[in-house]
């Protein structure tokens, strides 16, 4: 299972002619694509719980970024996906941002840095686990593995990262430069390849099936990819904007229910002076084809591999985005998210 965070329909087989996403266009042959996919709220937690649980924000009162998931009535004996297939004798691996960690806490400690930790109690020890055998989160477990070379989110091209020294308010939301390796993106990439290796062979010297879950939590703001990304998209002028109309609908016909603050996208230094639209729209595009790649990397690993012939792939976004209208808001590109079946 492939999620992809932030991730509106921006790819050729939805129709978008600016996409670049060959990797994941494949996989609609022989597949299903869900054309008109909705989320059930337009914000990352609640919509892969409620994704992962066939439960609306509404049953399972869940509808932000509370915490924990364990702890209601409610909630307490919801099964989420992974835990049946656990449940049915599948070995099952979360690697990434696969549920939101704000959604779920260890000792009554929330567990960030996107972990997907689920006890089935939250007095539970450690390692009585509700939906996985193993996890990788994406910010803190990946850095450590030896086969990713010191990944950020913005390599400055000298072996370091420069949000590590910039100011949250002073970051640039978008950066093009470094190699994919440099990258988070990659070394997620390169972590499921190896654990798909390590879980196909389980599966085909003794029988043992798996379920793999694979977060990329890119396209989600900032937008840093490796400056080919950008360049196969040509000029940043080549990016239509959205009808300028829409700025006073928001403001004075909508109703505040559907409004967004914008607050995260305001946060960043570019947005505040000298507004370029057109990059904007650039560079989220060029973090969706550096995903695209490596999905790419992943598809044609298991297709190699001794389970390629007898694994379901599904693909799929938490909610759609809105360049200048930041989710969450009601419109229809916020809840729009792609869904492929292969």
């Amino acid at each position: 299972m492939l999620i992809v965070d932030d991730l509106m329909p921006a790819m050729g087989v939805y129709g978008d002619k600016q996409a670049r996403t060959p990797n994941m266009d494949a996989l609609s042959q022989g597949g299903i694509v869900f054309d008109n996919m909705q989320a059930a709220k337009a914000e990352c937690a609640p919509s892969r719980l409620s994704m992962l649980t066939s439960r609306r924000p509404d049953q399972l009162n869940f509808h932000g970024f509370e915490c924990c998931f364990r702890r209601t009535a409610r909630t307490r004996d919801v099964v989420t996906m992974p835990q049946y297939f656990r449940s049915q004798g599948y070995t099952t691996v979360a690697l990434g941002k696969v549920f939101d960690g704000r959604s779920f806490a260890s000792d009554g400690v929330p567990m960030g840095g996107y972990r997907n930790g689920d006890k089935c109690a939250e007095d539970a020890a450690l390692d009585s686990p509700c939906s996985w055998d193993r996890t990788t989160a994406l910010k803190r477990d990946l850095g450590l593995a030896d086969f990713c070379e010191t990944p950020c989110d913005y390599p400055d091209g000298r072996g370091g990262c420069y949000h590590r020294s910039i100011p949250f308010n002073k970051r640039p939301l978008w950066y093009g430069g470094g190699s994919d390796k440099d990258f988070n993106t990659h070394c997620i990439g390169s972590h499921a390849i190896r654990e798909l290796d390590i879980l196909s062979g389980e599966s085909s010297s003794g029988g043992k099936k798996f379920f793999l879950a694979i977060g990329f939590e890119k396209p989600h703001m900032p937008w840093p990819a490796p400056e080919k990304y950008f360049e196969q998209l040509g000029n940043a002028s080549a990016f239509e904007t959205r009808a300028s109309s829409a700025s006073t609908f928001w403001k004075t016909e909508s109703h505040p229910y559907t409004r967004s603050s914008n607050a995260e996208f305001r946060s960043y230094k570019w947005t505040k002076k000298n507004y370029n639209a057109e990059a904007f729209r650039r560079a989220y595009y060029a973090t969706v084809s550096f995903v695209d790649a490596q999905i790419g990397r992943v598809v044609d690993a298991l297709k190699a591999s001794p389970a390629g012939d007898d694994t379901v792939i599904l693909l799929w976004g938490d909610h759609g985005f809105h360049l200048g209208e930041r989710l969450p808001s009601n419109a229809e590109l916020s809840p729009s998210l792609p869904c492929k079946d292969f």
